[in-house]
């Protein structure tokens, strides 16, 4: 199968999960709400952000297992597994510091510099992960080509 046609079911398959990620945004809202809010209780949040991280890790998983299963490299399949995981931990990272973090200090640049770091060395390692796949498997589409496509 080359590039062309993995890219057409990588997006077919997206089109098929944009209304369980559509549904994900209404509770992840609802759970920075109860982080975020000073006079209500937190475990509400900590409850419904725990459960839509879990539902979260779950769609990623079968994602990523989708789109590992178009080449035959088990390093690719490593690689697009590692990238996915990256993806979760910085979810993970949005969802729970940066709303912690506001209700608990007035205002710092601490979250900012928090998650900006963490993202300019997710997008970094991404980069490196995606020459990684160019490397093994040509014909495996990459995160940026997935995303552009």
């Amino acid at each position: 199968m080359n590039k062309q046609e993995r890219l057409h079911m990588i997006k077919q398959s997206n089109r098929k999960r944009l209304l369980q990620r559509l549904f994900l945004a209404i509770p992840a809202a609802l759970a920075v709400y109860f982080l975020i809010r000073t006079d209500g209780n937190i475990w509400v949040g900590f409850a419904i952000i725990g459960g839509v991280l879990l539902a979260t890790r779950y769609f990623l998983s079968h994602e990523a297992d989708a789109i590992s299963r178009l080449s035959e490299q088990a390093q690719v399949k490593r690689v697009v597994t590692l990238q996915y995981h990256l993806d979760f931990l910085f979810i993970t990272l949005l969802a729970l510091v940066n709303p912690l973090a506001i209700r608990i200090i007035d205002w710092s640049w601490i979250p900012v510099v928090l998650i900006g770091g963490a993202l300019l060395y997710i997008l970094w390692a991404q980069e490196k992960l995606d020459q990684q796949i160019r490397w093994f498997d040509p014909e495996q589409p990459t995160r940026r080509e997935i995303r552009r496509f």
